[in-house]
């Protein structure tokens, strides 16, 4: 028998091959490797070792599909009873073929459809007839008789009926996502294989013909059940109460992968590309010879090594780039390609590369909406009888909170005697008939002269006095999504279309998590007002197309929010771009997939994105000054009245007595001695003494001055950079004397330097690059509103704000590179200054109201926040920070207004009745190509900020911040005033003013 067993083992080896078990065996590797670390970590692991990415993607799809169906917070029902049929997705908007179809997906479907009770019930059959049988017959040898002519039957049997159970569990565990096992394709693992059937009921016929002739051999023991109640409890455990950590989102993607990438390609490969395309003998080559030139220089580095420390899969794709073709360059459906509309060729990682798109039935569980404030309300009436339709919009403004109907029906905002600041919405019946209102099968009744207070959303069905017809009646505030949900599937529409397309990709990031029986039903609430972005967008849109200045892709946006944190508006328009109207399916659908299924990322950011929420291109300018010079002041104990810069004219070539490229900081303004003046003029050669002394580590002053600069003039010509203190005059000479010098080396961009400490701390501005690439809103209101929404931005949230210095990649010991990278641009407000209009809006509230807990919110209840002032050291006093914050900066933002870079615009404004208005301009852009963008920011308060009684913790203000990009030098100081005046005339405004 042995000799048998093991000739049928030896000829088995030549019906399986070898290399078809090693290849089952590494993708069982890689299943493994999704459940136990992130998609982007694995991939890195099978480069290492030697391996693409294509398996891992594979297996984390195949997780990831399984977890849309069977995670309790895309599938609820899995905990419940019932049977619910999900849909497959079809094949251009799901997981592949190889994931819907096969690899487990019947018992998959048998838990996603029936819940995981039936999965335990199923287990519950397969171990009953073992239960039972086992009381009936002896699973062992009789030795005392030795003489039992079933055993062999017995024993056949039994095994066959653990083995039916063993892989029912091993595959609820493997369909589930909780278990790894070599072979986990066998029979129960595809709907199209006929095997499903056909093996078990095979295995179940067996076991009948190995018992039908058997005498019953009573053996009763209740121990026998103690097998199976261990291995359903286990069962019990690992469903429900043991989580898949890793692929649970409600789209696939690689998070994390191109971080990493795109890192280290700004670093140290898109220099060789700028360095070809700004070079004197190449920059008016045609792309194509660019582009060969680069590739050339990118090959000699690969060649030499040079490259080694880049990431495993960054390395793969820029050998394949090397040997690609200049048309395969520039196609965006490859992981690296050349991106031609940044508005400069640059290297690009394609973040949608491993994209999926959510299956159907995750597509449509949310019945809620998103709205806006609650104190506006929209009331439609429509009659049941003659189908007559009335509509009337209401707000709680004083001129605007009342308005009687039909009927003799009264609506009103109403508060209590002595309140402003919350008010009801109430019907009031001032007919001579009682009402009878029926609401989610509950009837109202009024009587004349009675009021009911009134929910706002909400539905009713009033009875009409006059006949048997009835009204239905919706109030509802202005809508940013309203959510149609009809027959099981749900249809969002957007009322602003595509003038607003944020409002499509907030209702899309937060929908996965609106699921279940507490959050299905229930609305969103978020401070954006309707009709002011409404108001906003169609003033943008006319003013940017009249412009015969702006040319195609010119870029206009504007940012509002008030000293509550509260986001009011944040309209965008871009020239030219066809944006897609999100109520158009088909639309956004070719939008978003492009003509081969991959739109570009920079394209699609533009497309479907929102300026306020992307990175300034280059930079804020100097509209950042006041942040950047309020930061230093908050650490650097210096006399700012003692001090004093004066510019040049002449482009230098030398910095720090060191060789650099050409520059200067364009406008000298003569000689500032005072901060004022300084923010009045936006003079950068006074700044880039500022930010030079900022970037020098915590230190006391008179050793910073006494150590790194010398107090004799180096040369008889101009050095750069001097500046006057206390009456003497430094200069700063010799790299070992630059911010941050250690071991031949440079560093700006010390986390502990003055500039740094400052920002972070008081303001929240990043100064070192993160794993993320956006920044999110952090109230509690914001968490419970986004959710895991937060993890998946999609043009939701602003991007990651970033003041980098460290000039990564850049070789720290050469001067002129250092000065380039973690310098010169920043006394500009450029290059590596990436700050999104959003996080400018959060910086100013910061400042103005000199509040660290200050927040941006969607928040539209917010109200004041809690106070910690800024945090100062170094030997500054608080109170005198505060002074300097009055007497300097918002003086210097109040004379710029009236008296400096923003004059025009003064002109316009009246100082004072009844608002106080202070004001800041930038602008960057590239002078050959004759584009700029201008920035500006402006502050209406409340109270006079320079005044020196003037408590920063009691006063009401808006931040508004304007942005073109890619447009002509012009700040349209006359559209700019109209939307102010706009603003200022407009409910949300007046409301808060009022103290509502």
């Amino acid at each position: 028998m042995a000799a048998c067993s093991w000739y049928f083992f030896l000829m088995a080896a030549f019906f399986f091959p070898k290399e078809k078990i090693q290849e089952k065996a590494a993708m069982t590797r890689y299943r493994v490797d999704v459940l136990s670390m992130p998609a982007a970590a694995a991939i890195e692991k099978a480069y290492a070792n030697g391996d693409g990415y294509e398996p891992v993607i594979r297996a984390a799809q195949n997780q990831w599909f399984i977890n849309t169906f069977i995670d309790p917070q895309h599938n609820p029902g899995i905990n419940q009873t019932g049977f619910r049929l999900l849909p497959h997705a079809p094949q251009n908007r799901g997981a592949r073929y190889n994931a819907q179809a096969t690899d487990l997906v019947t018992s998959r479907f048998l838990i996603a459809e029936h819940g995981r009770w039936p999965a335990l019930l199923y287990v519950v059959l397969l171990l009953l007839p073992v239960s039972l049988l086992a009381s009936f017959y002896k699973l062992y040898p009789d030795f005392t008789n030795r003489i039992n002519p079933g055993y062999a039957a017995v024993s056949t049997g039994f095994a066959i009926l653990n083995y039916l159970i063993i892989t029912a569990l091993l595959v609820i565990l493997a369909a589930t996502g909780r278990y790894i096992f070599f072979g986990q394709d066998l029979p129960f693992g595809s709907i199209l294989s006929k095997q499903s059937v056909l093996f078990p009921a095979l295995l179940i016929i067996a076991v009948i013909l190995c018992f039908r002739h058997l005498p019953l051999q009573q053996y009763s023991n209740r121990k026998k059940l103690l097998p199976a109640a261990v291995v359903l409890g286990g069962l019990l455990l690992l469903l429900f109460f043991v989580q898949p950590q890793y692929n649970r989102d409600k789209d696939f993607g690689v998070a994390g992968l191109s971080t990493g990438m795109e890192t280290y390609t700004a670093s140290r490969i898109q220099p060789l590309w700028d360095d070809v395309d700004t070079a004197a003998n190449s920059r008016k080559w045609p792309l194509y010879r660019k582009d060969q030139l680069f590739t050339a220089n990118l090959k000699q580095l690969w060649e030499a090594g040079e490259l080694n420390d880049a990431p495993l899969i960054l390395q793969q794709q820029l050998k394949q780039y090397i040997s690609a073709a200049f048309s395969q360059h520039l196609d965006p459906n490859r992981m690296l390609f050349l991106d031609l509309n940044s508005g400069k060729p640059e290297l690009a990682i394609n973040e949608n590369y491993f994209h999926v798109e959510a299956p159907p039935h995750l597509q449509q569980l949310w019945r809620g909406s998103v709205y806006g404030d609650t104190a506006y309300c929209n009331i439609s009436f429509y009659h049941t009888g003659d189908g007559q339709s009335l509509q009337y919009h209401l707000s709680d403004r004083e001129a605007e909170n009342g308005i009687t109907t039909i009927n003799g029906w009264q609506f009103s905002f109403t508060s209590k005697a002595g309140q402003t600041s919350n008010s009801k919405l109430l019907l009031l019946n001032t007919s001579d008939k009682k009402l009878e209102l029926v609401r989610e099968g509950k009837t109202l009744v009024v009587q004349p002269g009675d009021s009911l207070a009134m929910n706002n959303p909400s539905q009713y069905i009033i009875h009409d006095p006059s006949g048997k017809e009835d009204w239905l009646v919706k109030l509802e505030p202005d809508a940013w999504m309203k959510n149609y949900y009809v027959n099981g599937s749900r249809f969002y529409h957007y009322p602003a279309g595509a003038d607003f397309i944020w409002a499509r990709n907030f209702a899309e990031s937060i929908a996965a998590d609106n699921t279940g029986k507490e959050k299905m039903n229930r609305h969103v609430y978020i401070s954006l007002d309707a009709v002011l972005t409404d108001s906003l967008s169609r003033m943008i849109r006319q003013m940017v197309n009249e412009d015969t200045a702006r040319n195609t892709g010119a870029e206009y946006a504007i940012s509002i929010a008030d000293g509550n944190g509260r986001i009011w508006a944040m309209p965008d328009y871009i020239k030219g771009m066809d944006r897609p109207d999100p109520n158009d399916k088909a639309s956004l659908r070719q939008a978003m997939n492009g003509e081969n299924g991959t739109v570009p990322p920079s394209v699609l950011r533009k497309r479907i994105g929102n300026i306020n929420l992307m990175r300034l291109n280059p930079g804020p300018g100097s509209t950042l000054k006041p942040i950047v010079f309020a930061a230093i002041a908050s650490r650097l104990g210096l006399d700012w009245n003692a001090f004093s810069s004066e510019g040049f004219t002449e482009k230098q070539e030398y910095y720090g007595g060191e060789k650099v490229a050409p520059y200067d900081f364009e406008k000298n303004n003569g000689r500032i001695s005072n901060v004022t003046d300084y923010i009045r003029y936006s003079d950068n050669y006074y700044h880039s003494n500022l930010l030079l002394l900022g970037s020098y580590s915590k230190q006391e002053l008179p050793s910073l001055l006494l150590q790194q600069f010398t107090r004799e003039r180096p040369g008889a010509a101009l050095h750069w950079p001097w500046f006057s203190y206390k009456g003497k005059d430094y200069w700063l000479d010799g790299f070992e004397h630059w911010p941050g010098y250690q071991s031949g080396k440079a560093n700006f961009g010390s986390d502990s330097s003055f500039v740094s400490a400052g920002l972070q701390i008081n303001f929240g501005i990043h100064t070192s690059r993160a794993g993320r690439g956006y920044d999110h809103f952090q109230t509690a209101y914001d968490s419970a509103l986004f959710g895991r929404g937060f993890q998946r931005s999609g043009f939701v949230l602003p991007e990651y704000a970033l003041f980098d210095q460290k000039g990564t990649g850049m070789h720290a010991n050469k001067p002129n590179e250092v000065f380039m990278a973690s310098f010169r641009g920043h006394v500009k407000g450029s290059s590596q200054v990436m700050i999104p209009p959003v996080k400018m809006l959060d910086a100013f509230g910061k400042l103005v109201s000199q509040n660290r807990d200050y927040q941006l919110t969607l928040n539209p209840f917010a109200g004041e926040k809690s106070f910690t002032g800024f945090d100062t050291d170094g030997g500054v006093r608080y109170n005198e920070y505060q002074q300097l914050m009055k007497e300097g900066v918002f003086t210097g933002m109040r004379d710029a207004l009236y008296r400096g870079t923003a004059a025009k615009l003064g002109g316009m404004l009246k100082n004072g009745s009844p608002y106080f208005y202070y004001a800041k301009t930038g602008t960057t852009g590239d002078d050959e190509k004759k584009t700029k963008s201008k920035l500006f920011t402006i502050i209406i308060s409340q109270k006079d900020l320079t005044e020196k009684g003037f408590n920063f913790r009691k006063n009401r203000f808006v931040v508004i911040y304007f942005t073109s990009q890619n447009g002509p030098a012009d700040q349209k100081e006359s559209f700019q005033a109209a939307v102010i005046k706009m603003l200022e005339q407009s409910a949300v405004f007046q409301r808060y003013m009022a103290g509502k």
